[in-house]
């Protein structure tokens, strides 16, 4: 079971860091969607990690990068992937949900959508002799600490838009991030998603890293963030959300005035993990703020 401190219940789970490469050698990118991708490896860490429900704090997506709210997101089937369009209705609830919440003015989801359904044992039980490059149809939970965009790589997905023209020209002038929606599809009763507070993870924690999706024979490359172990990090996670409940993970912010920029996240196990594998959906949006200021 969990132990308490003042502030809240705590459990303790491993979480996998960057590992550096070997001196001299630069950092492999990581080729998405293949077995070598769940290879990786990393500098596996024993971390506290606060259940959220057990304190009193008030978590905010400018403050900390990350804020649990009602779901308002009328699907409740989920019978399809939806990985490159979302039906009317629940594109319609994303943008609704997000302008609620962060005073967005206009919001675009942002394909893929990543709905995974698959255990973490499936990408252990693969074989040794499978090759690197071996395309894994599957989506398990990610068991390492990130950040989907690095600065960079925010300033690539923009431009890779098909709606970049227009899109560019809001981010030009005004503020403008990306903010995660993560719903549960059922009841998680396992490999729970964790968050870092914004506030305890230093610029020198993150390391870029090249990724790249190869689709349709096209390679496409994008830059996320590794995240180095810090005894400063301040983790948190939900137990037991339910699909009434969203996460919302910041992973871009453009404004430079002390806020929350960048949110480091991760699946962890827990020790009251059971049952079938974890379903969850995550959706990435471009948000804008037409009343402010870009920086």
């Amino acid at each position: 079971m969990p132990h308490t401190k003042e502030n809240g219940e705590l459990l303790k789970s491993h979480v996998n860091y960057h590992l550096p490469p070997p001196k001299g050698e630069k950092y492999p990118v990581q080729y998405i969607r293949t077995v070598g991708f769940h290879r990786a490896k990393y500098d596996r860490q024993l971390v506290e990690i606060t259940d959220k429900r057990t304190c009193e704090e008030a978590f905010s997506l400018d403050t900390h990068g990350f804020q649990w709210v009602p779901s308002t997101i009328q699907e409740k089937e989920w019978k399809d992937e939806y990985l490159f369009a979302l039906p009317p209705q629940v594109h319609k609830d994303v943008q609704d949900l997000l302008m609620r919440h962060t005073g967005a003015t206009y919001v675009h989801p942002l394909p893929p959508h990543v709905i995974r359904r698959d255990s973490h044992q499936k990408v252990l039980d693969i074989q040794d002799d499978v090759p690197d490059d071996a395309i894994l149809n599957m989506a398990p939970p990610a068991f390492f600490v990130h950040v989907d965009q690095s600065y960079a790589g925010a300033e690539i997905i923009i431009n890779r838009q098909p709606e970049a023209d227009s899109l560019l020209a809001k981010a030009k002038h005004h503020r403008w991030g990306i903010v995660n929606v993560w719903q549960p599809l059922k009841p998680v009763n396992r490999d729970p998603l964790a968050v870092c507070d914004a506030r305890s993870v230093d610029e020198s924690d993150l390391v870029p890293v090249v990724t790249r999706l190869v689709y349709a024979g096209q390679n496409i490359d994008d830059e996320q963030w590794h995240v180095k172990a810090n005894p400063n990090h301040k983790w948190y996670y939900a137990s037991r959300m339910t699909p009434d409940e969203v996460l919302l993970i910041k992973c871009f912010d453009s404004k430079l005035d002390g806020r929350a920029r960048r949110t480091p996240h991760t699946a962890v196990e827990t020790p009251e993990d059971f049952g079938p594998p974890r379903e969850s959906i995550e959706i990435r949006c471009l948000v804008f703020w037409e009343g402010e200021d870009l920086t």
